[in-house]
């Protein structure tokens, strides 16, 4: 099961949406299965010494993430068959996590980045778990907040517009970051299918449902016009069932 060591390094906030939201399940024993070429490698036996720590820490942990592209329910810990393999000649994945409705394997990597694998290939999405973990954290913060827009711009255009941003280094890594300003929040993550382009997607969020006709308006002002910035069915972020 999940380890205390899990939520140790993690922002306050990220510790009280974990003591309030996190789940366990029975995780299965930590086991690599791989290819019979894959286990005579040299670096296959590294790899594991990387991974059964980490999987140790975390595995048996489930807890919900409310928005971006790991919305759902995520559960930890290595599983299934073939849940190691070479993604690239100098990168190993190993299956390091399920995910409730997502079609493409969840999977972390030599370094420690966590990204997902459609067919055999690597993604990064996050620089670690802990990431990722400070991500689900942020939007159980944004329950409630309504959408404005998802853009595929480049993120300093998109950030030059909303003005005055604040980067929270809590949650935010070389691969997904998270700003805000007053009464505004704006996620900058990889697309969760590479297909989507090299800019990143970016979310922006207002805290009022007031505020969504405004900053639209900001946005078509300046060329980021389009159906999703008119689109009044955006709708909101969710509510945690167990929220109060």
């Amino acid at each position: 099961m999940a380890s205390d060591a899990a939520f140790s390094d993690l922002s306050e906030r990220a510790q009280r949406f974990f003591a309030a939201n996190r789940a366990t399940y029975a995780p299965p024993p930590f086991r690599i299965d791989t290819s019979s070429s894959l286990s005579k490698s040299p670096d296959l036996r590294e790899f594991a010494a990387h991974l059964e720590p980490i999987n140790s820490i975390y595995s048996g942990l489930k807890f919900p993430v409310l928005g971006g592209q790991l919305a759902g329910e995520v559960r930890l810990g290595l599983h299934g068959s073939n849940n190691v393999w070479r993604a690239r000649p100098d990168i190993l994945v190993a299956r390091m996590a399920a995910h409730d409705t997502a079609q493409c394997a969840m999977v972390l990597a030599v370094g420690s980045r966590f990204g997902c694998s459609w067919t055999g290939e690597f993604t990064p999405l996050f620089d670690s778990i802990g990431l990722m973990l400070e991500d689900a954290a942020v939007w159980g913060g944004l329950q409630g907040w309504s959408y404005v827009a998802f853009l595929d711009a480049a993120t300093e255009h998109v950030l030059g517009v909303l003005g005055d941003l604040s980067r929270d280094s809590s949650a935010s890594g070389d691969l997904s970051q998270w700003w805000f300003g007053e009464d505004i929040a704006v996620s900058v993550a990889p697309y969760l299918n590479p297909a989507r382009g090299d800019n990143p997607r970016t979310t922006i969020l207002v805290k009022s449902a007031h505020a969504v006709g405004r900053v639209r308006r900001e946005l078509d002002g300046v060329g980021f016009g389009g159906i999703k910035l008119r689109d009044a069915a955006l709708g909101c972020v969710p509510l945690l069932r167990n929220a109060t």
